[in-house]
């Protein structure tokens, strides 16, 4: 083959890819026409079957609203007395109290036009031989709700309007609970059942029915079809959705059918095929003549720059097998093509992904490292926490005993002690990440009544904040490890009686700021440096051996909330240290 292509010219071979591409992009052109005629056909059932839904919905809601005012006629306590009553006199007293109730049921619901009661009894209301046209034998027991189309009402001829059955059955006060005694009959008026939706479809092509039972036409925005029967195609409950039908007049439709279960017809759609693809051929065609002209405009132009492209290609192609056979210098050469500014520009990028592959390395190897890094992290926490997990339950009843032995023995600080660390161990114990300050400040107060008995009157606790700030959410075990440093390296080493101050505040950021304050030994600037530099050093921080509550609790801080939750420490030597722990507040109260 390469011999052959030899003994021919570049331009030859330009020209036949050129004609060999015209074919394929014909070929193309062909299967997108096809894929876009199919996805415009897609796209219109989709939409036609939201609309169809839509309206379905829409008449579900609609009935739903008439089948209440119904129940609420036929099982008002007046209604039922009034339909099974044999004296003249009290059958007159109510009629004048069920024309009151049927006037404010009817204020409630826009569209209902009479409403009648028929009782199996004879006692009727509001009913000029309507009992005659009612089709009983079709409504089903228990029915919530039988519509069908009105021809007349009270021997008066309707147009346009639906009658909505309900049979009542009686509530156990004037007859046997669960015996029919009569019906409830509402004339309503179409649109206030079916919407009308003459402009429903006027972004969607085709036509729209709503159908009775009778498949006789409610509503449609084709206005000379109401009232009448459509072809049989279009009421035949078993066709396709989707399926393509021809109508009388010659013309292919695409019809959609969608049952009304609530009032016993259905929902057609009819679309013409030509509107549906109307422009379409247009496209395809200029689209055509456009590939036509291009490729031609493409092959002209191969004949003038083949010799600026061909050999910079075959330079780039010798490149890239060169690092595919593993040269020494791999990623690193670098390809330098001369030719037309495209192909300068494709060195330099396709060198400048050869430094990002170089970066990308780097930094999956750097991944790599992390993540074993933290699986042994991981592995670690796993072993710490199976071995804690043998000592809660062994200590906490170890508490409760204690606490005994000081009440029977009335010791009453060992009591004390024992109660506090049960408390706190209790607390430390809890599965919840997060809890509110009171919960954590109550946490620290039964730690520091221990601490109490241990310093005795070497200081005196002093607390800050209200209700609001106690009802945060914060994490669990935050403030009492700075607490414990305050006592140990602040309070402690002091020969003076000393003041712990516990505070908590919003600021005007959005942030809640906790402080823990003591006028103990305080530490110097070296000292204070130091525990600042491993507060900031992120890849140490697992190493440190002192002030390891302020660490962990750091680094909860900055895994929880990342820049935006700190700690920061300021002393001064012989004054007193402070630290504070800043956290964002989420929602209205949560932290």
């Amino acid at each position: 083959m390469l011999r052959f292509l030899r003994r021919h010219s570049i331009k030859w071979q330009l020209v036949s890819i050129g004609l060999i591409v015209l074919l394929g992009v014909s070929a193309i052109s062909a299967l997108s026409f096809w894929q876009y005629s199919k996805l415009i056909y897609e796209k219109n059932s989709d939409n036609t079957k939201e609309l169809l839904l839509t309206i379905r919905n829409n008449i579900g809601t609609n009935v739903n609203a008439m089948n209440r005012v119904m129940a609420a006629i036929g099982y008002n306590e007046i209604v039922q007395q009034y339909i099974t009553e044999q004296d003249p006199v009290m059958r007159y007293e109510l009629y004048g109290q069920i024309s009151k109730l049927i006037v404010n049921l009817k204020s409630l619901r826009q569209g209902i036009v009479d409403v009648a009661i028929i009782g199996l009894d004879g006692n009727s209301f509001n009913c000029n031989g309507c009992g005659e046209v009612i089709p009983q034998r079709d409504i089903p027991e228990r029915s919530s709700g039988y519509y069908y189309t009105a021809e007349q009402w009270n021997r008066t001829k309707v147009e346009r309007g639906i009658v909505a059955a309900l049979p009542v059955y009686s509530q156990g006060e004037h007859r046997a609970f669960g015996t029919k005694i009569g019906y409830v009959l509402l004339l309503a008026d179409v649109y206030a059942i079916a919407p009308e939706i003459r402009t429903i479809s006027q972004k969607t092509s085709g036509q729209f029915y709503i159908l009775d039972r009778e498949d006789h036409v409610y509503s449609s925005n084709d206005l000379s079809s109401i009232g009448g029967t459509l072809v049989p195609y279009l009421t035949d409950p078993g066709i396709e959705w989707g399926t393509r039908r021809s109508g009388d007049d010659g013309v292919t439709y695409i019809v959609h059918r969608e049952p009304l279960p609530e009032l016993g017809g259905a929902i057609v759609s009819r679309i013409p095929v030509s509107e549906l693809f109307s422009g379409l051929e247009d496209v395809q065609r200029i689209v055509s003549y456009s590939v036509v002209a291009l490729l031609l405009i493409v092959l002209l132009f191969f004949w003038r720059v083949s010799r600026h492209i061909l050999e910079p290609l075959r330079k780039f192609i010798q490149f890239i097998y060169s690092i595919r056979l593993g040269s020494s210098s791999g990623f690193q050469e670098r390809v330098s093509l001369e030719g037309y500014k495209e192909i300068t520009l494709m060195a330099n990028k396709f060198n400048l992904l050869l430094r990002e592959i170089d970066t990308l390395t780097d930094k999956l190897v750097y991944a790599r490292t992390g993540l074993m890094k933290l699986e042994l992290m991981k592995q670690a926490a796993e072993l710490a926490f199976l071995k804690s997990q043998i000592q809660p339950h062994f200590l906490y009843n170890t508490l409760e005993t204690m606490k005994g032995i000081a009440a029977y023995k009335e010791v009453d600080e060992l009591y004390d002690m024992a109660d506090g660390l049960a408390e706190v161990f209790r607390y430390s114990v809890k599965g919840e990440d997060t809890v509110t300050l009171r919960e954590e400040t109550a946490m620290v107060d039964a730690y520091l009544k221990v601490q109490q008995i241990r310093f005795g009157d070497r200081f005196e606790t002093v607390r800050a904040y209200g209700e609001e700030e106690l009802s945060c959410h914060v994490p669990k075990m935050v403030l009492q490890p700075i607490v414990e440093n305050a006592l140990l390296h602040g309070i402690e080493p002091s020969m003076t009686k000393c003041t712990l101050a516990i505070s908590c505040r919003k600021d005007a950021t959005g942030h809640l700021v906790m402080s823990v304050q003591d006028d103990g030994a305080g530490m110097d600037e070296a000292v204070l440096e130091r525990i600042r530099r491993k507060l900031s050093d992120h890849e140490r921080e697992l190493e440190v051996k002192d002030h390891i509550g302020l660490v962990n609790v750091d680094k909860r801080l900055r895994f929880l909330y990342g820049d935006a939750g700190r700690l920061s420490i300021d002393s001064t030597c012989g004054e007193g240290t402070t630290v504070t722990m800043k956290i964002p507040l989420r929602g209205e109260q949560s932290v």
